[in-house]
C-alpha cells in the first residue's frame, strides 16, 4: 500500500503511526516483512502507519521487540488509549469502511447511515442555523457518501437501535419524515442489517442521554465513540470499549424486536 503524507503532530495516533514507519525504515523492512514478524497482515501495518487503525497492546509489544525500540510503543499505549480524537468522527467514518460489524445507537435522530438526503438536510440545517448554506451542503455530500457501505455485496453486519422519540419528533416536514420511515422499513428488511426501536415506555434505560457506536474489525481492537451536546469522544481502551458494548447490549434487550420495530415504524408512517 503506497504511503501517504502524515502529520505526526496531529494526534497521538498519528505520532504512533509515524514512528512505526520511521522504525520500519530504520530496520529496512517492508510492510509485508514487518507484518510477518508481528503475525498480522501488511494491510494492518499500513492502516496503523496512516493513522487509520488503532494498535492493540499486543501489536505495540511485538513492534518494540521486532524493531528494537527499547519499549517506545508500549510506553505510548496508555496515552493512546486515553486520548480523544479532535476529528473523531472523521476517523470513525474512515473506519466504518474497514469494519466487519457496526453497532450504533442514536437517542435523538435517525442514525446517519440510515438517513435520507432530505432528512439529513433538515437535521444539518437545524443544528447549524448560523452557518453558510454551502457549508451545510458540504456536510450533506460527505455524510451521504458514507452510505456506500450499505450497498456493498459483503457489507458488515450492522445493528441499529434508535429511540422512538426520534421518529415522533418532527425535525422535518411530514413528507420528509414519511420518506425517512419508508427508508427505515426498506433497510431493516435487508440481510445483515438489524434495526430496532427503543420504545417510549421502556422505563429507565442506559444511554438514553446520548448516542454512540462501536466498530469491530477482522484484526485489531474495537473502536467506540460517544457523543452529546458538547461533542464526541473516541475510545480504544478495552475497558471503555467493553463498557460501551455492554450498554449497547442492554439497549438491544430493552428495544422492540426487529419485526415489532418495523410494525411501529409503519404505523407512525401511515399516521402522518
Amino acid at each position: 500500500m503506497p504511503p501517504k503524507e502524515l502529520d505526526g503532530s496531529a494526534s497521538v495516533l498519528a505520532f504512533f503511526g509515524a514512528e512505526i514507519r520511521y522504525w520500519r525504515g530504520q530496520r529496512n523492512m517492508s510492510q509485508e516483512k514487518l507484518g510477518d514478524k508481528l503475525f498480522c497482515s501488511p494491510s494492518l501495518v499500513a492502516y496503523i502507519e496512516q493513522a487509520m487503525r488503532t494498535p492493540s497492546g499486543e501489536f505495540a509489544e511485538r513492534a518494540d521487540d521486532v524493531l528494537g525500540t527499547g519499549g517506545e510503543f508500549g510506553r505510548m499505549m496508555p496515552l493512546l488509549q486515553r486520548s480523544g480524537f479532535a476529528e473523531y468522527f472523521e476517523q470513525y467514518a474512515r473506519l466504518e469502511l474497514l469494519a466487519t460489524e457496526i453497532r450504533c445507537y442514536d437517542a435523538t435522530t435517525v442514525p446517519g447511515l440510515l438517513q435520507t438526503e432530505e432528512y439529513m438536510r433538515c437535521i444539518i440545517r437545524a443544528g447549524r442555523p448560523d452557518e453558510e448554506e454551502d457549508l451545510s451542503e458540504e456536510f450533506i455530500v460527505g455524510r451521504m457518501g458514507r452510505q456506500v457501505i450499505l450497498d456493498r455485496p459483503q457489507r458488515p453486519r450492522m445493528s441499529f437501535v434508535l429511540d422512538e422519540s426520534a421518529l415522533r419528533r418532527t425535525f422535518a416536514p411530514r413528507s420528509v419524515m414519511k420518506s425517512q420511515m419508508a427508508r427505515l422499513i426498506d433497510l431493516g428488511g435487508r440481510p445483515r442489517i438489524c434495526l430496532q426501536v427503543l420504545p417510549l415506555d421502556c422505563g429507565p434505560c442506559v444511554a438514553v442521554d446520548g448516542s454512540g457506536g462501536i466498530l469491530t474489525f477482522e484484526e485489531g481492537p474495537d473502536f467506540a465513540y460517544v457523543e452529546g451536546l458538547a461533542g464526541g469522544h473516541a475510545f480504544i481502551d478495552p475497558v471503555a470499549v467493553a463498557k460501551c458494548s455492554r450498554r449497547f447490549e442492554h439497549l438491544k434487550a430493552a428495544a422492540l424486536s426487529p419485526r415489532q420495530s418495523t410494525e411501529l415504524i409503519r404505523e407512525l408512517m401511515e399516521a402522518l
